[in-house]
């Protein structure tokens, strides 16, 4: 059986399950039930970039490389978790940065997608030092501020209140450069800054999101869905971040 996605205009997903009935075709009952943190799809650019629908077709491709059925439930972290533990789960879609302490009863997939952050700069415009001394670089959060006091200690930080007007400000030459999680960012450019802004192609910090499950499942489950990941080809990645706007156009 496979998944079929279906998108309607308020972004409310439909699945059915399609029988393969023929005969030369080899199908699985075999099932498993990810959870999805409704809190991860929750991205302050919202309406312009749609990680819901990168996430499902994702695992819809995953799921006919693995010939089984990959079923997504969204939740609250609490009550997913507690459906792993209990085995009623098999996995739960996460930050790898929230699940790094070895004293944890989990292991970690290869990475599904990552939601980095970034330095954005203007396409034309003066040159900047490497280090970014005495330039202005505008932040949005204390998180991405904590990040470019540590890569950027001379660089002269200025804060904004949402990521348009972060945006728009370094578009306007207000400031030098910006952090900003790429994927937020991307939907941003795409939509009111088309051709103005460019990534810089290392990120200030990676932050994947992964496939969470208990320890003593993953020696049995990690390996068929670790492969199945590495043998999505890189063209098919860009296909999905650009159709969902995560990358820039």
């Amino acid at each position: 059986m496979i998944w079929i996605l279906t998108k309607k205009p308020i972004f409310l997903f439909c699945f059915f399950l399609v029988a393969c009935s023929s005969p030369s075709s080899s199908t699985s009952s075999e099932e498993w039930r990810i959870g999805l943190q409704k809190h991860l799809l929750a991205l302050p650019a919202e309406k312009l970039v749609y990680l819901e629908g990168f996430l499902y077709d994702l695992f819809a491709l995953l799921a006919e490389k693995m010939q089984m059925q990959l079923r997504l439930v969204e939740g609250n972290k609490p009550e997913l978790l507690a459906e792993l533990d209990q085995g009623e789960m098999q996995a739960v879609v996460a930050f790898s940065r929230f699940h790094a302490s070895p004293d944890e009863e989990y292991a970690l997939s290869s990475p599904l997608i990552d939601l980095g952050t970034y330095l954005v700069l203007r396409v034309s415009g003066h040159a900047v030092p490497s280090d970014l001394s005495d330039q202005l670089v505008g932040y949005a959060t204390q998180r991405d501020r904590r990040l470019l006091l540590g890569a950027y200690p001379r660089a002269i930080l200025r804060s904004y209140d949402s990521y348009r007007a972060l945006l728009l400000a370094l578009v306007a030459g207000e400031i030098d450069a910006v952090a900003v999680q790429k994927v937020v960012a991307s939907g941003y450019i795409n939509e009111f800054y088309p051709g103005e802004l460019r990534f810089l192609s290392s990120p200030l910090e990676e932050d994947p999101l992964c496939l969470l499950l208990e320890e003593k499942s993953a020696q049995k489950l990690l390996p068929k869905f670790n492969d199945a990941l590495s043998s999505i080809s890189s063209s098919q990645y860009a296909h999905l971040e650009e159709k969902w706007g995560l990358t820039l156009r």
